[in-house]
């Protein structure tokens, strides 16, 4: 990823934790964030170690971008803000220990940076893990006694979108819902073309549909075009072998004539 600079003006960052740094332009903002060398540190977010507290916040911000490589397109600022509105330790699937969450939102920009957020996940030692954009995330309790999956919904700035399901395996993360086989249907669509889901993001239910034991994650809601609404129901069955949630039959297929109505 690259970073774009078209307009170099004054910006405001705020967090949960406001101070008297929080203000900074843009090229001090940088200038800042590289005074570190590329060392074997560099690579980590040391911020972590404070947690909960973010004593510096333009500092942090500076370095969450520098490290993870966080592309921002500034084309008007205006004082709007920049914030960490995450900043939290949280224990996935099949993990050993705890990872970090941090969410950090920006001002609007460009399309292809929507939702204009990111989600950056790092050890406790602050080692990237992965860098996520998404429109919303929660926590997913599937199975008892339990730790939770990464629920995540990413769209593009037209309302075309997607659900993602992760888990630990290792020292990554694992998107194990496998999703449709074609572009269409989607279990996220706002975007009004021949057809819009409704609701928007189809509902989730959590329920042992194949009755062996363990739990099956199913998105219901319709499809609704100028000529008809649909009822569907798309059903991701949990496969013990795999550990991943497969479709329970082609839904791309058995909607194809959908897409152009």
């Amino acid at each position: 990823m690259r970073f774009i600079f078209i307009l170099v003006t004054a910006v405001c960052f705020t967090s949960c934790q406001e101070n008297s740094d929080a203000v900074l332009k843009i090229d001090q903002l940088v200038e800042k964030s590289s005074e570190l060398t590329k060392t074997e540190d560099s690579i980590f977010f040391n911020q972590v170690k404070d947690y909960p507290l973010i004593a510096d916040t333009s500092y942090f911000i500076a370095e969450l971008v520098r490290v993870f490589n966080l592309e921002l397109e500034y084309t008007d600022f205006d004082n709007r803000k920049h914030e960490i509105t995450t900043f939290e330790k949280v224990k996935l699937k099949d993990a050993t220990e705890e990872i970090v969450m941090i969410e950090y939102s920006f001002p609007h920009g460009a399309g292809v940076l929507y939702p204009w957020k990111y989600q950056v996940i790092m050890t406790l030692k602050g080692r990237p893990i992965k860098v996520l954009q998404a429109l919303r995330y929660e926590y997913l309790n599937l199975f008892k006694d339990d730790y939770p999956y990464l629920l995540t919904l990413a769209s593009t700035d037209k309302g075309n979108g997607r659900h993602s399901l992760y888990r630990m395996k290792n020292d990554s993360l694992e998107n194990v819902l496998t999703g449709f086989k074609d572009y269409f249907p989607r279990t996220y669509d706002a975007y009004d073309d021949y057809n819009i889901n409704v609701p928007n993001e189809l509902d989730i239910t959590i329920l042992d549909e194949d009755k062996d034991g363990f739990n099956d994650i199913i998105f219901n809601g319709a499809i609704q075009s100028e000529l008809k609404s649909v009822p569907v129901s798309f059903t991701f069955l949990y496969d013990k072998k795999s550990n991943y949630f497969n479709e329970k039959e082609n839904y791309s297929e058995k909607y194809l004539y959908l897409d152009s109505l």
